[in-house]
């Protein structure tokens, strides 16, 4: 549960992080308060979405491997980030990168609910809250 929870904080912060950088990601691209902010809305909004596709995802594969291959390819997403070289290349990262951290959203609820009793699980899901 620790390594999921750690995973789950990685991904999340990476990914809803970056308003710190709008001033120098508005100067480097020219970009104004919108298209700034929709570097962060399109990541909300893939998170969202990409959780109806993760679960039944991880439920015909497994948790583990769904959770590994998203790991993989959170670390690509970042890479893909942090070497785009224009605005619509950095939008479409941060919405890839949306889809697969919404992995860190569904996979510990999912783990919660396999591993403890029912009588446990509400302390559990407040613990990972």
């Amino acid at each position: 549960m620790a390594s999921q929870w750690l995973f789950t904080w990685i991904a999340v912060s990476g990914a809803l992080s970056i308003a710190p950088m709008f001033p120098l990601l508005g100067k480097e691209f020219h970009l104004n308060n919108n298209q700034l902010a929709m570097l962060t809305g399109i990541t909300v909004i893939t998170l969202g979405v990409a959780n109806f596709v993760i679960v039944p995802l991880s439920n015909i594969f497994g948790r583990r491997t769904i959770s590994l291959v998203f790991a993989v390819l959170i670390t690509l997403t970042c890479i893909w980030e942090a070497l785009a070289t224009s605005h619509r290349s950095l939008l479409a990262a941060r919405a890839m990168n949306g889809v697969v951290c919404a992995t860190s959203e569904t996979i510990p609820v999912q783990m919660i609910a396999d591993v403890f009793f029912l009588h446990e699980r509400g302390l559990w899901m407040g613990v990972y809250l």
